[in-house]
């Protein structure tokens, strides 16, 4: 975040994000999308500790794609 944004607006945009997260859990199933994100949030733990920055940037990448897929394709 820039230095120029104020908590304020975080405040606004995380509620904004956080009411689109908890409906796009409603739509796709908490059960199936808690075991992806888990995986993928283990894959890039374990790249990060094993200090591998090709496999943990390949994991991130993996991971947002996954959560904006859903996203767009939720609505």
């Amino acid at each position: 975040w820039s230095s120029d944004v104020c908590s304020s607006d975080l405040v606004r945009w995380n509620s904004a994000w956080q009411a689109e997260w908890d409906t796009l859990y409603r739509r796709l199933g908490l059960a199936e999308f808690q075991r992806t994100h888990t995986a993928q949030h283990k894959a890039i733990v374990v790249a990060i500790t094993e200090r591998d920055p090709a496999a943990a940037s390949a994991a991130m990448q993996t991971h947002l794609a996954t959560i904006q897929s859903a996203m767009t394709t939720a609505r």
